[in-house]
């Protein structure tokens, strides 16, 4: 009898965590809807994405371009 290697299904995002970080990105200095401007998006997506809706990755790339913080960052908090 051999053993099968339960392959590990990659971890999701935490939804309520990216959020965070988008909302981080944001900073104080701008509204939703001046960093909706900066991103080409709605205020309304600002904030549906400040509480947890995973963006696309167009969107996500666009977000990471515009603040200067990598993908990696955005979606798990990883620096690297």
């Amino acid at each position: 009898m051999s053993r099968e290697k339960k392959q590990k299904k990659p971890e999701s995002p935490n939804k309520r965590e990216i959020g965070k970080r988008i909302r981080t990105l944001r900073g104080f200095e701008l509204t939703q809807k001046q960093f909706g401007k900066k991103l080409g998006i709605s205020q309304s997506m600002v904030s549906r994405l400040e509480k947890g809706e995973i963006p696309s990755v167009e969107l996500l790339l666009k977000i990471s371009e515009v603040c200067q913080k990598s993908t990696d960052w955005i979606l798990k908090g990883d620096e690297s």
